[in-house]
């Protein structure tokens, strides 16, 4: 739990100020669940859609019937003279998600008012000052904002459900009452062309002085409450017509919008589940972390317990001697051994014989090369100027961490990724005594290397193989980069602490956040979380200097090394 609260506050503070937080797996759930929740309203509103499109292209199928009539009629009685004055209505309905049915007609009587090229009323000039009448609240809304002088009389609560004629003679029957002086009507609405598209259209339904002004409806010598009362029944029969083909249209788009918002769901849902899994993952990794470095700890007491002697006391490569502080007046760091161990004679002959276990002749089919249990710093020959490096750590303790990273962990030239670690530098090297661990020190390192190629051109930086297949940072070098790095909190702290921080890696659990390109300047964090016991923990971040960005993190166990028992 406190190597999670310390990587957080790790992580917040290597992020910029302005960059935003990820989400929590809670916050993540809860989005999860809601859009759930929409997806299934989306399903139920397209199936009812759907249903009642079909009930829709009935009911149009028959309101055509009554507008083919009404054609037939304008068409024998054509108007000598044009219309002067126009009255507009526009048809549309009170309910919304349903694609782009009110903003089509909106536009269509926008184009035609202002006499636009593509207006619904090619050739025909309109006055700017034409009276609007609009059916439904949605383009009521739209026209009033440019439109709103036009606006004479508007109606709403009309084909909620499938449009009937009497809606129609309604609708007709309050446009003659309304006194507005006209001498046609266009009707903007929605033409059905499949059922996946639509488009906006106008129909002119001639007024009563448009009848008289025709030589061809002269001639059946109507009286003049016929020719009123055929006017008035013509315009019912084309607004019924067109509100049966604008309610079809309105099913349609709706149901195709429904579709389109249900899929759009799923993949959010997808995408979101895909987020919350790789967190749980995260979350669970960590946890699995901090189990395993109990349990060890847990391991090395049980073992312990067994030897009555040994309790009470130090394990025998944790007992040291006391370290003098260095020598101001010599450049060179305390030759003092810093980690020295009594070998016990139990030791001794089992390293004995596991020397004499194996034949040093190069010939020889056993020949084995017996590697170092631990390594001293002090032993080790100083590498760089330490001069350069910030951090309230003494000099020494620069100087010794310096060469146990190039002497140990980089090695010779003959070493994997010698080269690679022959480019990282060290800026910066903290000790910090945390208030909420009582006091216990915390050391922390920070080490600067840029991803480079062969023959990559950067004056005074070495040509280092950093890059994969795909031009970016290889994940094997970071995880070599954080092995060696991520190590170096564990060396300072051990040196002040006259304790072996070296030891062996045990386990690394490496977390890939983003890319980095050729010629990124990384800066590796490395924070000791615990030096104690066997097991030695210290977590990692490579970030990206000039962005704030997080190319890794990782957790970092290693042990204290004992003498081989084969």
């Amino acid at each position: 739990m406190f190597a999670r609260q310390t990587l957080a506050r790790a992580t917040q503070a290597a992020v910029p100020n302005g960059a935003r937080n990820m989400a929590t797996l809670r916050e993540i759930e809860l989005r999860l669940k809601s859009v759930r929740n929409i997806q299934k309203i989306t399903q139920s509103m397209k199936v009812v859609a759907s249903t009642k499109l079909a009930k829709a292209q009935r009911a149009m199928q028959a309101g055509k019937e009554y507008g083919i009539a009404n054609a037939e009629v304008f068409a024998n009685s054509p108007s000598d003279t044009p219309a002067k004055t126009r009255l507009f209505l526009v048809i549309s309905s009170d309910k919304g998600l349903c694609g782009g049915i009110h903003s089509a007609v909106s536009k269509a009587t926008r184009r035609a008012i202002n006499n636009a090229e593509d207006s619904p009323l090619p050739g025909e000039q309109v006055d700017s000052e034409s009276p609007v009448m609009i059916i439904g609240d949605k383009s009521k809304g739209q026209l009033q904002r440019t439109l709103g002088q036009n606006i004479r009389l508007t109606f709403n609560q009309i084909g909620r459900d499938i449009p009937t004629f009497a809606d129609a003679a309604g609708v007709a029957d309050l446009i003659v009452k309304s006194g507005v002086q006209y001498d046609s009507v266009v009707l903007i609405y929605n033409k059905f062309v499949s059922a996946i598209s639509y488009e906006p259209a106008a129909m002119e339904v001639k007024g009563v002085e448009g009848l008289k002004d025709s030589n061809a409806f002269k001639a059946y010598e109507n009286e003049d409450d016929a020719t009123k009362d055929l006017a008035e029944f013509s315009l019912a029969n084309a607004i019924f017509a067109a509100l049966t083909e604008s309610h079809a249209c309105e099913q349609s788009s709706r149901r195709n919008a429904m579709d389109n918002a249900s899929k759009n769901a799923g993949e959010m849902i997808g995408s979101l589940t895909m987020q919350y899994n790789r967190g749980r993952q995260a979350a669970i990794t960590n946890e699995l972390v901090d189990i395993i470095t109990g349990l060890n700890f847990l391991r090395w007491i049980c073992g312990r317990a067994t030897e009555p002697e040994s309790i009470g006391k130090l394990p025998s490569n944790m007992r040291t001697t006391t370290m003098d502080p260095p020598n101001t007046h010599s450049s060179h760091a305390p030759s003092i051994s810093l980690f020295h161990r009594p070998m016990s004679s139990r030791s001794a002959s089992v390293s004995a014989a596991a020397s004499s276990s194996f034949d040093t002749s190069a010939t020889s089919p056993k020949y084995r090369t017996q590697a170092k249990a631990w390594i001293d710093p002090a032993s080790l020959p100083n590498y760089g100027d330490v001069k350069h490096i910030r951090g309230n750590a003494p000099d020494y303790v620069k100087q010794l961490n310096s060469n146990t990273f190039y002497s140990y962990g980089v090695g010779d030239e003959d070493c994997f990724g010698h080269k690679v670690g022959k480019g990282v530098r060290f800026v910066d090297v903290n000790i910090d005594r945390r208030q909420e661990r009582q006091g216990r020190m915390e050391a922390t390192t920070v080490a600067e290397v840029v991803v480079t190629k062969r023959g990559f051109p950067i004056d005074r930086l070495p040509r280092l193989d950093m890059l994969n297949g795909a031009g970016m940072l290889h994940g094997g070098c970071v995880a070599y980069l954080i092995d060696n790095c991520c190590s170096t909190p564990l060396v300072v702290l051990g040196l002040l602490q006259n304790v072996n921080g070296v030891g062996v890696t045990q386990a690394m659990n490496i977390l890939f956040h983003s890319p980095a390109s050729i010629g990124t300047l990384l800066s590796i964090v490395s924070t000791s979380i615990s030096l104690g016991g066997r097991v030695m923990t210290s977590r990692c971040e490579v970030i990206d200097k000039d962005s704030g960005r997080v190319v890794a993190s990782a957790f970092l166990n290693k042990m204290q090394p004992g003498v081989p028992k084969l």
